[in-house]
């Protein structure tokens, strides 16, 4: 029996117990949930106990000979994505609010707390964390109404004093011509 999370069918590596009078767990991955289990603890462990940052954690997971999702090796940014992810506390983000899943909690709701503390402590929290300092203010955020792209920051020189201007990403890079 194939599940429908979200209109979506599981992968051949999962196998979804939907029937809510049926006991165990709603979500197990097949050969990998003790191994997916371990890891996920590890990180927010050594994260929050070990006091290792996510380029460490990275490293160490590079090292151990693990891979993300995708086979490739780990970035920092990597493990920064499942800090900050509220699955791995059995919560799922539905029609934009967070929900108890179905699934296993794969960490205490405490170590998962104090490891956002520490996030937004450390600021490594994308949210707290300063802008480029630029004089061109609206960068990116003015659209062009010919093509839809970004207006950049553009500045001249003439006769000793400097012009600041904006400018559509298409004409600066392209030309007059598009």
């Amino acid at each position: 029996m194939k599940a429908l999370v979200a209109g979506v069918a599981p992968p051949a590596s999962q196998s979804a117990n939907l029937d809510p009078l049926v006991e165990g767990p709603a979500i197990t991955l097949a050969g990998r949930h003790t191994k997916v289990r371990r890891e996920g603890y590890a990180i927010f462990d050594r994260y929050a106990h070990g006091r290792e940052g996510a380029r460490a954690l990275a490293v160490w997971l590079n090292e151990s000979g693990h891979r993300t999702k995708a086979g490739r090796p780990w970035s920092h940014t990597a493990v920064l994505t499942v800090l900050r992810n509220p699955v791995y506390v059995g919560k799922v983000f539905f029609r934009d609010a967070l929900h108890d899943g179905p699934h296993e909690h794969l960490v205490e709701e405490k170590l998962f707390s104090r490891v956002q503390a520490m996030l937004s402590e450390r600021g490594e929290d994308w949210s707290k964390r300063a802008s480029a300092t630029s004089p061109f203010l609206l960068a990116g955020l003015v659209v062009c109404d010919r093509c839809g792209k970004h207006f950049v920051g553009t500045s001249a020189v003439v006769n000793r004093y400097r012009y600041l201007y904006y400018t559509c990403f298409t004409r600066q890079r392209y030309g007059t011509k598009y």
